[in-house]
């Protein structure tokens, strides 16, 4: 292999780096321009950011890592739009760059509080794409319920509808995730968010002294120092069930497997705030109790591969068989991405399924993932549109596809139309109204070609 990127370079580490910012910076606006929206205008915030941390660049980890950014990313999709993300975020060595100034330094004002426009655009994907009908159904108790509090942000002023349902869902937000009985329950108590404690943490994690003695889990940078008096962030730096129930350990009273028995992890204020994005990318399977999420080696492939998943599973009527989710995304990325990109890029790839209180892994052969990354393999199995073919190539039994054309073959150009057993077998295998005349000429050319590849020919 030639000149390694830097992504490989740093592969023994677990996760991010910070690095100046050595590119011309772009003004790209939100679509939410009504929105208020500011910058923080304090000097020592902005001169620390410029030196120090603007971008931060993030490298891939583990699968709840991952999942927390990909989670973030959609949530910056949703708010600045699809295109910011894939122009100016994911890169193709497979790490991210996140704009501080961008996505933290500008803020959204609540009456007299403020909190990072990431935290705002976060709180509309909340309410709009998962808790829509519950936030609909709640609004006006909330309203009712916490209108002096509502009042006191704003100090009592008469407000714009916007200004009131923001409020509101704010609000929401706050409880359907850190109440009781829910997903990140305990992490922020409702004082602390709704006196936007954690906001104002969200802002200055970026320029405190760091902590030389302390490094976080997931991203293995130090820990800015931690105010001694802040329960929060006490709570928020100590990685435990709260984070989440599945992997944190219970603080005093069990340790946790995933973490090599250790009862007390630190986690950094920016993990921390990126795990309550983790959730985003698992997708319900129909006709079952589970989620799922792509995971790999790279943020570029993960963020395609899990949106052209997410394509798939809404299509598939009572299909929920990981392998051909799995196996479909890879065709469409095939066609769409793939070229862009490195071999390595395509390594370790894994399914990431989550049951209850249950996380398993499912993960296609190499060669199986090799065979349907190649661009002619896919845009054949797309041409031919059968199937049976696609569950045969992920099964591994190529030589299938010789038996159904020669069957097909034999159907279309025999002169003896008696059918024997084993012909009748294979051929009802083919959808009703299958194009005998394609798969005749096409299957033929799929299967020289799965051979090339499987021989180490040219992909």
């Amino acid at each position: 292999m030639g000149r390694k990127s830097k992504y490989e370079e740093r592969q023994g580490s677990l996760f991010p780096s910070q690095e100046t910012n050595k590119e011309e910076k772009k003004d790209i606006t939100s679509h939410n321009s009504g929105h208020s929206v500011h910058t923080v205008n304090s000097s020592s915030i902005s001169q620390g950011i410029q030196n120090n941390t603007d971008p931060i660049i993030l490298y891939p980890s583990n699968w709840l890592y991952n999942a927390s950014v990909i989670g973030f990313l959609r949530v910056i999709a949703y708010g600045k739009g699809e295109s910011y993300v894939e122009r100016n975020m994911l890169m193709d060595d497979g790490r991210v760059k996140v704009s501080v100034n961008d996505l933290f330094l500008k803020e959204y004002s609540i009456g007299k509080y403020r909190i990072p426009v990431s935290l705002k655009y976060f709180i509309d994907f909340i309410v709009s794409f998962i808790w829509r009908n519950k936030y609909n159904d709640e609004k006006k108790d909330i309203e009712s319920k916490y209108k002096e509090v509502i009042n006191k942000w704003y100090d009592n002023k008469v407000l714009m509808e916007e200004q009131k349902d923001f409020a509101i869902r704010y609000i929401f937000v706050g409880n359907k995730l850190f109440s009781s009985n829910c997903p990140y329950q305990n992490l922020i108590s409702k004082k602390e968010w709704q006196e936007f404690e954690f906001a104002q943490l969200m802002f200055e994690i970026f320029v405190r002294d760091k902590d030389n003695n302390i490094k976080c889990v997931l991203c293995n940078e130090k820990l800015p120092i931690i105010k001694s008096s802040s329960k929060l962030e006490a709570r928020l730096t100590t990685f435990q069930h709260p984070h989440m129930t599945l992997l944190g350990p219970s603080i005093g009273e069990f340790p946790n497997a995933f973490w090599d028995l250790e009862h007390s992890l630190r986690v950094c204020p920016l993990c921390a705030y990126l795990i309550i994005h983790h959730h985003i990318p698992f997708k319900k399977v129909k006709g079952s109790k589970y989620q799922i999420f792509i995971n790999a080696n790279s943020f570029k492939v993960m963020w395609y591969l899990n949106k052209f998943a997410e394509n798939v599973l809404k299509n598939m009527k009572n299909e929920n068989s990981i392998k051909k989710i799995l196996g479909l995304s890879l065709i469409e990325f095939s066609q769409r991405i793939y070229a862009t990109l490195g071999v390595w890029s395509m390594a370790s790839i894994e399914v990431v399924i989550k049951e209850d209180n249950n996380i398993d892994y499912y993960s296609l052969p190499y060669d199986i993932v090799s065979i349907l990354l190649n661009s002619e393999v896919s845009k054949l199995i797309n041409e031919i549109n059968e199937p049976v073919v696609l569950d045969k190539i992920l099964a591994g039994d190529f030589d299938h596809l010789l038996d159904i054309a020669y069957h097909v073959i034999r159907k279309l150009y025999s002169k003896d139309n008696s059918e024997n057993n084993r012909s009748n077998l294979i051929l009802k295998e083919l959808s009703k109204n299958a194009n005998y005349q394609k798969l005749a000429y096409k299957l033929p050319e799929l299967y020289a070609k799965i051979n090339s590849i499987i021989r180490g020919g040219i992909r």
